[in-house]
């Protein structure tokens, strides 16, 4: 969890002064969040 958290940050430094700008940033952020969220939740479910 910890790691998803840092290689989101690590993405959006890298890539918010892009060309792209910051909203190509928060498309790829904001999945990944939730994309961790039921990873997470879903582990506790079958543990």
């Amino acid at each position: 969890m910890l790691f998803l958290g840092g290689v989101s940050v690590f993405f959006l430094e890298k890539y918010k002064f892009d060309v792209l700008g910051i909203e190509s940033a928060l498309f790829i952020l904001i999945p990944a969040i939730f994309l961790a969220i039921f990873y997470v939740r879903g582990r506790q479910i079958f543990e």
